[in-house]
C-alpha cells in the first residue's frame, strides 16, 4: 500500500511530467526505493530517467511564511496611520521567534502606535521596552516611496533549502538510468510577486550552478507545484 509521502511525490511528478518540455510517458512513472533515486521514468522515444524528488520547503517552514504574508497584508491596511511620518521610510519588525502568529497580528496597533511617537527624520534600530515581550527590534531606514513595513519571515531566515540541495549532490545512487535529474519543489508557499521570489532564490541558484557538476545529476529543476510553474533549471534544456 502506498503511503501518503509516496502518494505526494507520484502526484506533484505528473504534475511536472505533463510541464516539463521532456516527452514522459505518464504510464512508465514508478515510485522507487533508496539506493534508487525517487523516480524512474521513460520518454516516448524509451529512454530512462530517473528523478530524485526533494521539497525545498516543507509544510511547517510554509505555515510559517504564509504567516509572515498574513502579517505584511495586515500591517497594509493600517499604512494610512503612517503616511505622515513615514512617507520615505522602509520599516522591518523582527518578532520574537515564539511569539505565536495570532498575538504577533493583535500586536499590530500597538506596535503602530509606537511608530507615530516617531519624528519624519528617525532612522535606526530599536527595541522598544513596551515591546519587548513580542518584538525583538524594529528597524527604519529612509529614502523609499513609503510607507513599506516588512516583516521578518522565520520560513527563510531558517529556510534549509540550500543544505537539502546540499545533502541530495553529495549522495550516491544506484539506478539502470544514465541520466540522473534532480526535482527540488515548493508545495505550499504563497504565491509572491517574481521579483521578491527572484531575490531569495538568488543563493539557491547560485549553489545549483557552482555544485552540479560535482554531483551525480545531469540537469536540476526547481519546480512550484501549487502554481504548476517551472521557476529554474540548470543546465537549460
Amino acid at each position: 500500500m502506498k503511503n501518503k509521502s509516496t502518494e505526494k511525490e507520484i502526484y506533484i511528478f505528473k504534475k511536472f511530467a505533463k510541464l516539463c518540455p521532456y516527452s514522459i510517458s505518464l504510464n512508465s512513472i514508478i515510485k522507487k526505493e533508496p539506493p534508487e533515486p525517487d523516480i524512474s521514468c521513460s520518454l516516448l522515444d524509451g529512454i530512462i530517467i530517473a528523478f530524485e524528488l526533494v521539497e525545498i520547503i516543507d509544510e511547517d517552514l510554509a505555515r510559517s511564511f504564509n504567516d509572515s504574508i498574513r502579517l505584511k497584508e495586515a500591517f497594509n491596511d493600517e499604512l494610512e496611520q503612517l503616511e505622515e511620518n513615514f512617507n520615505n521610510a522602509l520599516i522591518y519588525i523582527a518578532f520574537n521567534k515564539e511569539i505565536l502568529f495570532r498575538r504577533k497580528k493583535n500586536s499590530i496597533q500597538k506596535i503602530i502606535n509606537y511608530l507615530l511617537t516617531l519624528d519624519k527624520t528617525t532612522e535606526g534600530e530599536f527595541k522598544p521596552k513596551d515591546l519587548i515581550d513580542i518584538v525583538k527590534f524594529i528597524s527604519i531606514s529612509r529614502g523609499v516611496i513609503g510607507p513599506i513595513i516588512d516583516v521578518e519571515s522565520f520560513a527563510w531566515i531558517d529556510d534549509p533549502c540550500e543544505e537539502r540541495i546540499k545533502r541530495k549532490f553529495e549522495k550516491k545512487y544506484e539506478t539502470e538510468s544514465n541520466n540522473i535529474e534532480l526535482l527540488s519543489y515548493y508545495a505550499l508557499q504563497t504565491k509572491e510577486p517574481e521579483n521578491i521570489l527572484e531575490y531569495k532564490l538568488y543563493s539557491l541558484k547560485k549553489f545549483i550552478k557552482n555544485n552540479i557538476k560535482s554531483s551525480v545529476f545531469q540537469r536540476v529543476w526547481i519546480y512550484s507545484a501549487r502554481e504548476n510553474r517551472i521557476i529554474f533549471v540548470y543546465p537549460s534544456c
